[in-house]
């Protein structure tokens, strides 16, 4: 999670790192090339509008929305329960007191009962 871009490329290139800078430049764009290239033919075979790995996650959530009860507080703002536990979802703000729904900018599974 705490990894950048920056990070990930320089370890892809710690025995470039002695190449000549011509070459060395040279490689980076072949690697480059080949990322793009690959992340292409991916979205070419993709049958969701989302990808694999994200539409999985998606369809654990829905998984877990049947056991949830809602209660509307306003147009946007509802009170979801299950065993006891509470958790506020605003539809509006895209909120939930579970903070899935802000880190990883998917609906979490109260905030998918609440949309249906």
């Amino acid at each position: 999670m705490t990894t950048n871009a920056a990070e990930c490329i320089n370890s892809c290139l710690k025995f470039a790192r002695q190449l000549p800078m011509l070459t060395l430049v040279e490689f980076i764009r072949n690697m480059l090339q080949w990322w793009f290239h690959d992340r292409y033919r991916a979205a070419q075979t993709m049958r969701h509008q989302l990808t694999d790995a994200a539409h999985l996650v998606l369809l654990k959530r829905v998984e877990k929305c049947g056991y949830l009860t809602v209660n509307p507080v306003d147009w946007n703002i509802f009170f979801v329960r299950r065993s006891g536990k509470q958790w506020t979802v605003d539809l509006a703000w895209k909120t939930c007191t579970c903070n899935k729904f802000q880190m990883d900018h998917f609906p979490c599974s109260h905030a998918l009962t609440t949309a249906r």
